[in-house]
């Protein structure tokens, strides 16, 4: 039976910081069944139908966690011309959106004839949430509609950017239903990368999460390094991605989701990406479709109403570990 046993604190607003930054620290310890994976078919196993696996106790990753994220708006204005005023500014909005005397100008402002530069330098992105204020999401928002209003042309909005970034200790171990330590499992391939009972990494995070304005949707970038501070840890680096979107057809709404993801060098068994699941392809159990060291998944739903407050769906799930099953330790795939 999976079991999560988690203690958090979250600040939301760390000692009142201009950048409005949230810190978030947890420990936290979990079992989770690996038996789709590592333990043997139904007609594989026993004569009475029942799964076989290694010390027939079944097959059970534990985690023990601890951790801490700091997240900060990165926000994202529209290039329309258009930005807000600087930490020190709290004065309103001015007539006509301008933006008020003082607010420094910043690469992919428009030049002082006041043409728009509808697609700003890369480093602007990176510029701008040093210098400003993360409250100029709404500055922009309100600046936008002053805009709109006057000149009945609608600026470009790219939308709100958070950013975060972690540290995060774990020790990995497999062990049975009766709290027995494994090495192997039902095939006779190893459950640790280390080959001994647990694994030990410290993994640094950074994330992104995109929202653009305009749409129903989300863009989700990841990346995590394991930092082998001993030579027995881990080390390796595992990038994810992330997108979703929802479409009204009328009365209904079509939901589209991608996502995917690479693993580069140290790859224990546990840390490959399931395939099959309520999070993956449907219908399945976690990790049931394969595993691998790269995956992708897509997903589509169609929802329908029904009556009030019901409602129909109609879905499609499509996942493949790209051929890299063979390339995780043991081929548990």
């Amino acid at each position: 039976v999976d079991s999560l046993f988690r203690v958090n604190h979250t600040d939301p607003w760390v000692w009142g910081d201009k950048y409005r930054t949230s810190r978030s620290i947890s420990m936290q310890n979990t079992r989770s069944s690996g038996n789709a994976v590592h333990g043997k078919a139904i007609d594989e196993g026993a004569q009475d139908g029942t799964s076989a696996s290694t010390s027939d106790g079944g097959v059970v990753i534990h985690r023990l966690m601890g951790g801490v994220e700091y997240s900060r708006p990165l926000s994202v204005t529209g290039w329309n011309g258009v930005h807000p005023a600087p930490c020190s500014e709290a004065a309103p909005v001015p007539p006509g959106g301008r933006a008020p005397p003082g607010d420094p100008a910043l690469p992919g402002d428009p030049a002082p004839s006041g043409n728009p530069t509808l697609v700003p330098p890369l480093g602007a992105l990176f510029l701008r949430p040093l210098v400003l204020c993360p409250g100029f999401v709404w500055t922009l928002l309100m600046r936008g509609k002053a805009n709109q209003s006057e000149s009945g042309s609608s600026g470009t909005t790219l939308g709100s950017l958070l950013g975060t970034m972690g540290m995060t200790w774990q020790r990995a171990g497999v062990k049975d239903d009766h709290s027995r330590p494994l090495l192997v499992d039902a095939y006779g391939s190893p459950l640790t990368f280390s080959g001994t009972l647990s694994d030990l990494s410290f993994v640094s995070l950074l994330r992104l999460v995109y929202n653009p304005t305009k749409t129903d949707s989300q863009l989700v970038l990841s990346t995590e390094q394991a930092l082998p501070l001993k030579p027995d840890w881990l080390n390796f680096n595992r990038m994810q991605v992330r997108a979703d979107r929802t479409i009204r057809l009328g009365p209904a709404r079509l939901s589209l989701l991608g996502k995917g993801g690479a693993i580069i060098g140290d790859l224990p068994p546990y840390e490959a990406f399931p395939i099959g699941g309520t999070n993956s392809v449907r219908g399945y159990e976690e990790g049931a479709v394969g595993s691998g060291r790269n995956y992708v998944v897509v997903s589509s739903e169609l929802h329908i109403p029904l009556v009030s407050p019901l409602e129909g769906a109609l879905f499609a799930d499509y996942g493949s570990d790209l051929d890299s099953g063979s390339s995780v330790l043991g081929d548990p795939a």
